[in-house]
């Protein structure tokens, strides 16, 4: 480059710098509170990243909680099931062999006959046939 252009660049530069100071010149002054809004508007940031932190912190919390909760349900879900007691319907003991109540002699000796038949019934087929009529 020449002499010539160095000059023209020169001139440009000083051309550009001036346009900025009267673009300066022309711009409103600066409001007098205007580092304490900034000022304000940082700590108001810092408030929030604040109670980001503690909202985070309860999440994380939550999700711990959950976490060792579905684990637990896991393992325990895992568990060969075992049996505790024997029902109840096993435990029933009859009191002499069943046999099927009389279906020979008179009348009256079958109805004797069936209603020691069914005293000898076990309770639990006593509540069920109550239930059943109940029904």
């Amino acid at each position: 480059m020449n002499e010539n252009q160095y000059d023209l660049l020169r001139q440009q530069d000083v051309n550009l710098r001036e346009a900025l100071r009267q673009e300066a010149v022309e711009l409103p002054p600066m409001p007098d509170d205007l580092n304490d809004r900034v000022l304000q508007r940082i700590g108001s940031q810092q408030l929030q990243r604040a109670q980001r932190h503690t909202l985070l912190a309860a999440l994380r919390l939550i999700l711990t909680s959950a976490a060792v909760y579905l684990v637990g349900l896991f393992l325990w879900l895992q568990q060969e099931p075992t049996v505790k007691s024997e029902p109840l319907y096993n435990k029933v003991e009859s009191k002499e062999p069943q046999q099927p109540y009389c279906t020979e002699g008179t009348p009256r000796e079958r109805l004797t006959c069936y209603l020691q038949w069914r005293e000898a019934q076990p309770d639990i087929y006593k509540q069920i046939k109550k239930m059943t009529y109940e029904n």
